[in-house]
């Protein structure tokens, strides 16, 4: 799915029409929520940084903005990955929203993803290890092709 602005011109990071801030990643997310039927009104944003994640406030959904929509072909194979866990029970954090994500929002990539909890707790090594060894046996379907691991892939330009 892929939205543009008004008149068809793409808001985002490349146009000069406020970068990746706060106020564009609200416009954008206010476009996105209109597609799927999800109030952004008074949605929070938590976190600026590699993405924008906003918690909308009439459901439990957070929504992930992207920087730019050069990062859909990854973000795709994180739905795919994501709808493989989920199809064997996996415990990791769901889809919300609409089946046909990401979407394209002011050339941005969105997603919706179910708020797991309000409150900022972690697990334990021990959880955290059981949960590993759990998924590394887990064989993962031939369509879902993952790519060599690249921590810091999406940041090495700006690190440079």
């Amino acid at each position: 799915m892929s939205v543009t602005g008004e008149g068809g011109e793409v808001a985002g990071e490349r146009d000069g029409h406020g970068g990746f801030s706060a106020e564009s990643t609200r416009r954008t997310l206010v476009k996105a929520c209109a597609t799927v039927d999800l109030d952004p009104d008074g949605a929070e944003l938590l976190r600026l940084g590699e993405n924008a994640i906003y918690r909308l406030r009439s459901v439990p959904v957070v929504a992930r903005i992207a920087r730019t929509v050069d990062y859909l072909p990854d973000i795709r194979t994180e739905v795919e990955a994501a709808r493989w866990l989920e199809s064997v029970a996996f415990p990791a954090v769901r889809f919300a929203g609409p089946a046909d994500q990401p979407l394209v929002v002011d050339d941005r990539v969105v997603t919706f993803w179910e708020l797991v909890s309000d409150r900022e707790e972690y697990g334990t090594v021990g959880e955290l290890a059981g949960l590993l060894r759990r998924l590394h046996a887990l064989e993962p379907p031939s369509s879902l092709v993952l790519p060599e691991l690249r921590p810091f892939g999406r940041v090495e330009r700006r690190i440079e």
